[in-house]
């Protein structure tokens, strides 16, 4: 008979000791260095993901790597969460067709290049060109959202950004679905539920997400009782992990379940002004009154201080750990064509930009859709954020100009910069589709290829959004 026994408690040896605690640490200082010098802290902690990892000085063992992938991946839907808890549903909604002509363009440009340099130029197979460009159609959200503050997401061109990237993210799952029996078996075809069921299922949850948002604003909305700090914690906290498990078991995106979490939840529980001066002469206000709360005030003032400083940094320090950076320097022909299909898969983003200046839609952009700072919800929002901020913010949105600076031109850099970014969803994909990228004559040159335009899209994103929301002269 079998049976589990418990893992003994043992003092961990001091080399790991100073190995964990020097991680930790130094995945902040070089983020305060990289925010502060490149306007992109998320470089620190991915360089230093990249020295402790097994291609530099394989300092963490594999068991540990794989602890601080999870935590990081926590850290990521945290990140997408607090998105929607910052996003306007008012501002959302109506950009919703150009952040899917954005999302669109974004996807069948990078596999139509790829296919053309990839299978024309660099004579590797088709599927194997097809894998590559489903690799990078993609856009990473924890890169665009860990570049972007609360004030930038709720104008029209974070609205925009952000619906594009989620759709990005739908698209990578259900290429996905389409590349992982095709790398399994190449002759296998392609089963319609791999294709039908993620696109209907996240229909379902956007279709469903304001339904479930309207009841709870009309049952619960208003009430007191549920506007506590701890009592709007927990509901974000539930809220976004049961949208999390539902998305992930039902056959979507999780990311794309703890954003629609947060903008229910934002809709559902909208700041409430305190009584005037007139009612509470005659009727005494509820002694709660002077705590109520909204969700994203709950996050920033408990959650926030703990992903800023720990779970975003181990998140891109995840990341730089999982780059095979030895194989990118294999040889001088895997540098050169790595360089060139990089620029290629940047240029292949960065055009979706141009969007911002289509006559149907560019009117008012990039106008912001701002709540009114006169309101109250707003100056304890603002409190709220300035108590929870830390000294040196993850993000360069925070000292950025004034959004009525902001041209239309600037608009569409940021727009097509912060899409560049490929990041995790483009190493899950290329993972699946491996098999696909090891071909029988060149061995692991095309998965090299692949990885060389994550890594160089990703850093190209992120200081590009850097510069641009700095107002750096590029």
């Amino acid at each position: 008979m079998s049976s589990t026994s418990a893992v003994p408690y043992d003092v961990p040896s001091t080399p790991f000791l100073l190995i964990l605690a020097s991680f930790l640490y130094l995945i902040n200082v070089a983020d305060q260095l990289a925010n502060r010098f490149l306007h992109a802290g998320l470089l620190g902690p991915l360089l230093i993901g990249i020295v402790y990892g097994p291609a530099a000085a394989n300092l963490l063992t594999p068991s540990l790597q794989s602890t601080l992938i999870s935590l990081g991946y926590i850290g990521l839907l945290l990140l997408v969460l607090e998105a929607g808890l910052t996003t306007s549903p008012d501002t959302l909604a109506p950009h919703l067709p150009l952040a899917l002509a954005v999302a669109c363009t974004g996807v069948v440009l990078p596999i139509a290049l790829s296919l053309a340099l990839l299978h024309g130029a660099y004579a590797y197979p088709l599927l194997t060109a097809f894998a590559a460009g489903a690799a990078l159609c993609s856009t990473s959200l924890g890169t665009t959202l860990s570049l972007l503050a609360p004030p930038l997401r709720k104008t029209q061109v974070g609205a925009v950004l952000l619906g594009a990237a989620l759709i990005d993210d739908v698209a990578g799952l259900v290429i996905a679905g389409i590349v992982a029996p095709l790398a399994a078996d190449s002759d296998m075809g392609v089963s319609w539920q791999a294709v039908v069921r993620p696109i209907g299922v996240s229909l379902a949850f956007a279709a469903g997400a304001p339904l479930i948002a309207w009841g709870a604003r009309w049952a619960v909305g208003e009430r007191i009782q549920f506007r506590g700090e701890y009592a709007q914690l927990l509901i974000v906290v539930a809220s976004g992990c049961g949208a999390v498990a539902g998305a992930q078991y039902s056959g979507t995106s999780a990311l794309f379940g703890a954003y629609l979490a947060g903008v229910a939840l934002t809709f559902a529980f909208p700041p409430l002004d305190p009584p005037d001066t007139e009612k509470t002469e005659h009727t005494p206000a509820p002694e709660p009154t002077y705590d109520l709360c909204t969700p994203d005030i709950a996050f920033g003032m408990h959650i926030t201080p703990i992903l800023t400083r720990l779970l975003a940094p181990i998140f891109f320090a995840s990341i730089g750990a999982a780059l095979p950076m030895r194989e990118l320097f294999a040889s001088g022909r895997v540098v050169g064509r790595g360089i060139g299909y990089a620029v290629l898969m940047v240029a292949a983003k960065f055009v979706v930009g141009s969007w911002i200046f289509a006559p149907s839609h560019g009117q008012g952009y990039p106008a912001a859709s701002l709540p009114s700072a006169n309101s109250t919800a707003d100056v304890r929002a603002t409190m709220a954020e300035t108590l929870t901020q830390p000294a040196l913010a993850r993000s360069p949105m925070d000292s950025e100009p004034p959004l009525s600076r902001m041209t239309r031109t600037r608009a569409a850099l940021l727009l097509g910069t912060a899409m560049v970014a490929r990041g995790e969803i483009a190493l899950i994909v290329a993972q699946i589709a491996r098999p696909l990228l090891v071909t029988g004559g060149a061995g692991e040159e095309a998965y090299t290829v692949v990885i060389w335009a994550v890594l160089v899209s990703t850093v190209l994103g992120a200081v590009g959004v850097g510069w641009v929301v700095r107002g750096v002269d590029v």
